[in-house]
């Protein structure tokens, strides 16, 4: 796994909470839901760091001015990235 138990918890939080909802159109809960599922069985692949990558930086506005919160998100943004650099056969 690329990331800790508690970034998952942080990342699949904000996942279902935003992405995977009646609310949103289908296209985007099917897309989400997915790398939903990939976090719960531990297997994220390159198409999942982006959509996390992308999720993150939607909702990190949403949250500032709570500092711990607002925190882990850009630190889970940055570490998203460099797994994203690390893992593409081309530079991100």
């Amino acid at each position: 796994m690329f990331f800790t138990m508690d970034e998952v918890a942080l990342i699949d939080g904000l996942i279902a909470t935003y992405f995977v909802s009646d609310s949103v159109s289908e296209d985007v809960r099917v897309r989400y839901y997915e790398t939903h599922q990939h976090l719960q069985d531990n297997r994220t692949d390159y198409v999942d760091l982006r959509n996390i990558k992308e999720a993150l930086f939607f909702l990190a506005p949403l949250f500032h001015g709570s500092i711990q919160f607002e925190k882990d998100i850009w630190s889970v943004i940055a570490k998203t990235q460099r797994l994203l650099k690390e893992s593409s056969p081309v530079a991100e």
